[in-house]
């Protein structure tokens, strides 16, 4: 199943995980919606890549992973 994004949700979440269940390889750990930003373009929206960054500036993370 393929995704089309319309709509930018705010998520708040307590840690970022490596998953082998989901194809970007990473979860949220208690995932929460905070509010639809409708003041973010689609194009605003966070890539993999920042998830990635973000996974690896987290508290005991190296940057090796």
């Amino acid at each position: 199943m393929e995704l089309k994004p319309a709509v930018i949700f705010e998520v708040a979440y307590e840690e970022i995980q490596r998953s082998p269940n989901y194809s970007s390889g990473y979860a949220l750990r208690f995932p929460r919606l905070v509010t639809v930003r409708d003041d973010k373009s689609l194009e605003e929206g966070d890539t993999l890549e920042r998830v990635i960054s973000l996974y690896k500036a987290q508290r005991g993370r190296n940057s090796s992973a």
